[in-house]
């Protein structure tokens, strides 16, 4: 085992690739080891590059298997690893998302011993089943010996302790009944096979992975090395492995009543069984499930198990086939497999049930297929027989049926289960019984609990119970997200937005938008968690179509309501299929900030320079005096604002109001959620490039009021947002990432100044629209013309540059010399530690434009046109900012 991959106090979201192997050497399993604080909110994803690339993102969680070897001293921070199993693959990509996740240490795995092919009926497990054989399955001996040739990187792990042998081998055990501690060659185990006197319990587990599963032995290769030299344990852990395709395979080796370690509590007086695949989300396949009832039953036999008797066992009670969850705190052997427990114990009990005499009774009978399992697919009917033979001492005829007693607890099997199929079946005879399971997607085992009705006389109710398991194939639920179209990152209190989301459905079944398995959209992390972006609903988006088959395309629509507390809301969502599963956890959500009360923004119109103020709209105005309405304005009618006397006069159509605060007019848009719109007619501020255009009409409000120096000035005040869509800083066919990159800033520089008071402190405005000063703004008639503009500040709504969580100051300029300038070198700022000297030559300028400290819009432009996003450009001038939405 080489090529380790070793990273050191990895925090936050990140992402890691490694080429493995110089000769492209493929591996098809990882051991992975990480430490985790135990308040972490951390996640940690991998994927592997297969044949035909990348695979989706697996989540790594802990191994679920500790028994007394294992056992992990709690601290602040704990120690974890795992076994992934893998499809041949040649590179990884892992990722962290949150924090509390270090010390990452990933090992590949390269095992690819073909063992044997043939099957045969093995000496080391019980008889008649075929069980497959460690030769055959390609086990390496070599990591069960003392001195055995193991990897030297791992050599720590290759020996037990003497106090963990004396404890764990101790011939005193009254439990075990012998113990060998070499093979006939005289090679010494680093495991002696200990031999359990008596065994009480089987106990179910799965291996928690789902791929690699077309190739159960490499699996199995792999878990053996995890077992042996990772855990230190010398062999596998469990007694028998089972794959998809129902095959068994011999786990720790030893043969019957070796005691394994697979569940710590019950380790001495158990046989442990896993289950390749993981069953949390995933269902188990009718092979699979087949071999798990017959290797049971075989072994409840054989070593006269109760499998539905709880069974005291130091101080605690189990019953005879359960769980790992059971008896240990973990989450094996999956929910899926969880949830059929009981009846697998009652198929296997009744399985095993003796027959009563023959011909004793007036009316009974003797199954002739106990071994039985319907399997029926998801969603589809499913036709079946039961064979029982005749052993009363009376005929059926064809009224004589088999009626379910749990039709009440699971209303997916019928009250009939099936009727006789033919005219009469004399004692002794065997009549065959048909009968149709129901579509349903619920999938899994459930036992039909039934008795026979002779000749339709329900008064004459056969006592014995006939089971009958039926499995329903499991669904598989999955799909592929197409496109999406997310609600705006920032909302104000109470209001409402729209957002929807394009999957592919890439399921076995169809997705339907109404009836009992309908497909919705739910919270998840934690699952079904009242939202408080959809008003408490669970169920947080449904489908537009009626159905949506496999192949075809469903579009979720979501209808978001603003909570009234600000704040930042991240929602977690996945598909459900109701009543049935959940579909995999793909990471979908929304990041959506609640802000409070928005402050807006003051931009004073420096250039203005007149005696009066001339205002007009196409829309009606109201005149205020302070928060005070004075009136309201018809359409197109010419304001006009002087100061005389100490007061403002305000003219409109021949009369005047004379006010002693500061004159603001407010446009009144026609259609709710338009902007109003006014015009300052004696203002002029055409650009050069186009005398026939005059930026003189802005949106909000209009203040008139004198300044210091005695003039009449012109204030506008209108939300910061609506103030970025005005700005020229950048020019409307510029790169997409650019503008965006621009607008960030400038947000960032309004936003610093608007919060601080900084720039002009002791002014009735923030910002003004000089670009020497500030920011040139020229209002309204650029957020016409600039539609490029005005979805860049819509694309990053809210989003500014912070360093260590506070808002910053964002310099920019037109281009450097191949070099941008330090704060401290240019200003002497010595508490701008983000703003450093770096590497400009993107664009290939060698003239410095402007102050050259911060961003190069030159260098922006170059980056941009490399790929680069806008967070990549900001992180790359401004050193160890974020970018978050205020």
């Amino acid at each position: 085992m080489n090529n380790i991959l070793k990273a050191l106090s990895l925090i936050g979201f990140l992402f890691a690739v490694v080429a493995l192997a110089p000769n492209n050497q493929e591996f098809n399993g990882l051991i992975i080891s990480w430490q985790e604080e135990a308040s972490s909110s951390g996640i940690l994803q991998i994927r592997t590059r297969e044949t035909f690339g990348w695979s989706e993102w697996m989540a790594v969680k802990r191994d679920e298997d500790h028994d007394e070897h294992d056992e992990i001293t709690s601290t602040s921070e704990e120690i974890f690893d795992t076994l992934i199993n893998t499809n041949k693959s040649s590179a990884f990509e892992y990722r962290v998302i949150g924090n509390g996740i270090t010390n990452i240490h990933i090992d590949p795995i390269y095992n690819n011993a073909p063992g044997k092919r043939r099957f045969f009926a093995a000496t080391n497990g019980p008889r008649g089943i075929p069980i497959i054989s460690r030769q055959e399955w390609g086990a390496d001996e070599t990591l069960t010996f003392k001195n055995g040739e193991i990897d030297e990187n791992n050599g720590n792990h290759n020996e037990l302790s003497d106090s963990n042998e004396r404890e764990l081998f101790g011939k005193d055990d009254e439990e075990i009944e012998r113990i060998e501690y070499t093979d006939r060659e005289g090679r010494t185990y680093r495991w002696p096979l200990q031999y359990a006197k008596d065994i009480k319990f089987i106990v179910v587990h799965h291996t928690a992975s789902a791929k690699d599963l077309d190739k159960p032995k490499n699996a199995i290769q792999n878990i053996l090395y995890y077992h042996a030299v990772r855990r230190g344990w010398g062999d596998i852990g469990y007694n028998y492995l089972i794959d998809t395709e129902g095959n068994i395979y011999e786990g720790r080796k030893g043969g019957v009543g070796v005691i394994g370690g697979h569940a710590r509590p019950v380790n001495k007086a158990s046989v442990g069984i896993a289950l390749l695949g993981n069953f949390e989300d995933g269902q188990i396949s009718p092979r699979a499930l087949d071999s798990l009832l017959i290797l049971s039953r075989k072994l409840a036999k054989d070593h006269n198990i109760k499998l539905n008797k709880n069974i005291r066992y130091n101080g605690k009670t189990y019953e005879g086939l359960h769980g790992h969850g059971d008896n240990s705190a973990t989450a094996c052997p999956g929910y899926n497999i969880k949830e059929q427990l009981e009846e697998i114990r009652d198929t296997i009990t009744y399985q095993n049930r003796s027959n009563n005499p023959l011909f004793t009774s007036r009316y009974d009978f003797r199954d002739q297929n106990r071994d039985r399992i319907i399997v029926a697919k998801a969603g589809e009917e499913k036709e079946f027989t039961i064979k029982l033979k005749n052993t009363g001492a009376s005929a059926w005829d064809n009224k004589t049926y088999l009626m379910t007693t749990n039709s009440g607890e699971d209303r997916s099997i019928p009250r009939i289960l099936a009727t006789l199929a033919e005219e009469r079946v004399e004692s002794g005879q065997i009549g065959i019984f048909k009968g149709t399971i129901p579509q349903n997607l619920v999938s899994g085992l459930r036992l039909a609990k039934t008795r026979l009705v002779a000749n339709g006389n329900e008064n004459e109710i056969v006592a014995k119970e006939i089971s009958v398991p039926i499995f329903v194939e499991g669904v598989h639920a999955s799909y592929e997200v197409v496109r999406r179209s997310d609600p705006p990152k920032i909302l104000q209190p109470g209001e409402k937005a729209r957002a929807w989301i394009e999957l592919k459905n890439t399921s076995n079944f169809t997705w339907k938008r109404a009836g009992k398995n309908k497909v919705q959209i739910g919270t998840t992390q934690d699952r079904d968690r009242k939202s408080p972006l959809f008003e408490g609903d669970r169920r947080i988006a449904r489908l537009r179509q009626s159905s949506v088959g496999p192949g075809e395309i469903g579009r979720f629509y979501f209808y978001l309501t603003a909570p009234s507390t600000p704040g930042r809301y991240v929602e977690h969502f996945a598909p459900v299929i109701e009543g049935v599963t959940w579909m995999p956890d793909a990471g979908l959500h929304f990041d959506v900030t609640i802000e409070g009360e928005e402050k807006p923004i003051r931009v004073l119109i420096r250039d203005f320079d007149s005696s009066r103020v001339m205002i007009s709209s196409e829309e009606k105005t109201r005149l205020y005096e302070g928060k005070k309405r004075i009136t309201t304005i018809r359409e197109n009618a010419q304001i006009t604002i002087r100061k005389t006397r100490g007061k403002y006069a305000v003219k409109v159509r021949g009369t005047v109001y004379e006010l002693q605060e500061p004159p603001r007019i407010i446009s009144i848009p026609a259609k709710a959620g338009n902007s109003g719109i006014l015009r300052v007619n004696n203002y002029e501020n055409r650009p050069a490039w186009n005398p026939n255009l005059n930026d003189n009409l802005f949106e909000g409000t209009l203040e008139i009021r004198t300044l210091k120096n005695g003039k009449l000035s012109v204030i506008n005040e209108l939300p910061l947002e609506r103030y970025l869509t005005g700005l020229a800083e950048v020019s409307n066919g510029d790169h997409k990432e650019k503008i965006r990159t621009i607008i960030i800033l400038a947000r960032s520089y309004a936003r610093y100044h608007l919060e601080n008071n900084s720039k002009f402190p002791n002014e009735p405005y923030d910002l003004d629209n000089d670009p020497n000063s500030t920011q040139k703004y020229l209002g309204y008639g650029l957020t016409k013309r600039s539609p490029n503009i005005t979805q860049a500040v819509q694309d990053t709504r809210g989003m500014i540059v912070t360093y260590h969580g506070d808002p910053v100051l964002t310099p920019y300029f037109s281009q450097s010399d191949g070099r941008t300038r330090s704060a401290e070198e240019v200003w002497g700022w010595k508490d701008r530690p983000y703003l450093q000297s770096v590497n400009d030559s993107h664009c290939g300028a060698t003239q410095l434009l402007g102050h050259g400290v911060g961003l190069s819009g030159c260098g922006a432009t170059a980056l941009a046109k490399q790929g680069k996003s806008a967070e990549d450009i900001i992180k790359y001038y401004y050193k160890g900012v974020e970018i978050e939405p205020r």
